[in-house]
């Protein structure tokens, strides 16, 4: 019976330099990048084979870095770290960079980090043999005006009760016609807000007055007093949820020696959440974590409508302007 090889096969082994070759054409773009290149040696007088090249210019020298990339299945030994030092020195190559995702032995490290040589490892999200799983933190922003509302009506002998008015904005309905025609008013302070980010800045009261001509609030079915003062002042308020975002495009490679990462991130419009996951914390001052994170996608939902807007406060007034 014959022994089973417990080597990847060449198929493998070749995916895994082609891989490593995609990712640092990626994450180099204006660097020559080259897969299973032929480098003649400088000692050796021989072409050596290279699985991933890398050629670039740095202030006007030009650099070589040299890859090798072994899909195997135990750590690599001290022996491979050897091989590729010659190599290095043979081909003159500034930098040599070897990488195994089966990891690295004692020997190699402490030999690797004597030689200047970077032990590495792929990781692709995509890929059943090599995956990554990188999330990064999502902070979701929702603004919002806590309002108070200060305004007055003229009085009409119509109106023989008290009127009593909703917290609602949806429920106030305006009309500049003596009732021909509505309009919801707080459409426009919500468009106010949502259109300038200065209108939604903390920190400060805002204040937003309408335009008074001809304007009546309904009071009673088929009932409008004058509105003869309006007056919204409000602060802005911002809530945070902390989340976090898995990454489903995303390529790197992890340098052992330095334990960083380097990866190309593809994000679209459709890897951001539409809405919040209800097992994030809350966080009170969003803005400290925004300004805190460096690595951190912001989602923020600054608009209102009038579902969501509520007066915490107002107070009015009814004159009797106009009674005989």
């Amino acid at each position: 019976m014959s022994e089973q090889s417990t080597e990847p096969s060449k198929k493998q082994w070749l995916e895994y330099q082609e891989l490593a070759a995609r990712i640092y054409a990626e994450l180099q773009p204006y660097a020559r990048v080259t897969h299973d290149d032929r480098i003649l040696g400088h000692d050796s007088g021989s072409l050596r084979q290279i699985d991933v090249s890398i050629r670039t210019s740095i202030a006007g020298h030009d650099v070589l870095i040299i890859v090798q990339a072994k899909d195997l299945r135990r750590k690599v030994d001290v022996n491979a770290v050897g091989e590729l030092a010659q190599v290095m020195r043979d081909v003159r190559a500034a930098k040599a960079v070897l990488v195994s995702n089966a990891g690295f032995s004692r020997s190699a490290v402490r030999f690797a980090k004597s030689a200047g040589i970077d032990l590495c490892s792929l990781h692709d999200a995509q890929s059943a043999k090599w995956p990554l799983s990188l999330s990064i933190p999502l902070l979701w922003i929702e603004r919002h005006p806590e309002v108070e509302l200060e305004f007055a009506l003229r009085g009409s002998p119509s109106v023989k009760e008290d009127v009593t008015l909703s917290g609602d904005s949806r429920e106030w309905i305006f009309s500049r016609d003596g009732g021909v025609t509505t309009h919801q008013l707080f459409e426009d302070f919500a468009r106010s807000w949502n259109d300038d980010p200065a209108n939604r800045e903390r920190g400060r009261l805002h204040e937003w007055r309408p335009d008074l001509a001809s304007l009546s609030l309904r009071v009673a079915p088929d009932v409008w007093l004058r509105v003869e003062e309006l007056v919204v002042r409000y602060q802005a308020t911002a809530r945070g949820w902390l989340g976090s975002l898995r990454l489903a495009d995303c390529r790197g490679i992890m340098n052992q020696s330095t334990d960083t990462l380097s990866a190309r991130v593809t994000m679209t419009n459709h890897d951001i959440p539409l809405v919040k996951d209800p097992s994030w914390p809350t966080i009170d001052d969003p803005d400290s974590v925004e300004s805190r994170l460096r690595e951190l996608i912001v989602v923020e939902c600054p608009e209102i409508t009038l579902d969501s807007l509520r007066f915490h406060r107002f107070a009015a007034g009814v004159s009797d302007r106009g009674h005989r």
